[in-house]
C-alpha cells in the first residue's frame, strides 16, 4: 500500500523531527515514502515556515481543548504550561474519538512528573475514570470545586451501560485557601 499525501502531511504536522528532515532536504525526505508523482510534487510545493506555523497552531488548538477537561489544572502560568504542552505534544499525538481526553490524561501525568502544584486531583481522577474500564468508583478527594469554592468530600463516579460517565459529590468541609 502506498503512502498518501494526507498521511505524509499529517506526519509533517505532528513531528518536529519530520519537519526538520523536510527542511534540510525536501526531495530526500519525500523519497522515503511511496508517493505518486503528483503527491510528491504537492509536498515539494509546501512552504516550511507555513508548515511550522500550522503545526504550532494545531498544538495550540490541542492545548485549548484540554481546558474543557482539566481547567483547574491549567490555571496559572500559561506560557510555561503551553511550553510544556508543546514538548508533550511533539512526542505524543493521540488518535480516535477520545483523543482529547487521552491528551488530558497524558499531560496531567507530565504535570505530576514536573511537580506542577496546580494539578487538580479530582480532574485527574475523573479523566482517568472516563478512560478506564471500571463501571463505578467511590472515594474521597480534597480538591473538589463547587463553583469557585474548594471542598473536601466524597465522590461517586459511574458509567451507564452505553459508557456515558457521570459523577456526584458530597462535600464535607470547605477548604480554606
Amino acid at each position: 500500500m502506498s503512502d498518501s499525501f494526507t498521511s505524509v502531511f499529517a506526519k509533517l504536522l505532528s513531528s518536529s523531527a519530520y519537519r526538520s528532515s523536510f527542511d534540510q532536504d525536501p526531495s530526500r525526505f519525500i523519497r522515503q515514502f511511496d508517493l505518486s508523482h503528483d503527491d510528491a510534487q504537492s509536498l515539494l510545493a509546501l512552504d516550511s515556515r507555513q508548515l511550522a506555523h500550522q503545526a504550532r497552531s494545531l498544538l495550540k488548538k490541542r492545548f485549548f481543548e484540554l481546558k474543557h477537561y482539566i481547567p483547574r489544572s491549567l490555571e496559572g502560568h500559561q506560557k510555561k504550561l503551553m511550553g510544556w504542552f508543546f514538548e508533550h505534544g511533539e512526542s505524543f499525538w493521540p488518535e480516535g474519538p477520545k483523543r482529547h481526553l487521552i491528551d488530558a490524561q497524558k499531560f496531567l501525568g507530565e504535570l505530576e512528573i514536573k511537580k506542577w502544584s496546580q494539578v487538580n486531583r479530582f480532574e485527574f481522577l475523573w479523566v482517568n475514570f472516563v478512560l478506564d474500564c471500571k463501571k463505578i468508583k467511590i472515594g474521597f478527594c480534597s480538591d473538589i470545586y463547587i463553583q469557585k469554592d474548594k471542598w473536601r468530600g466524597c465522590y461517586m463516579m459511574w458509567k451507564r451501560s452505553d459508557g456515558v460517565a457521570y459523577f456526584r459529590v458530597l462535600p464535607f468541609v470547605k477548604n480554606s485557601h
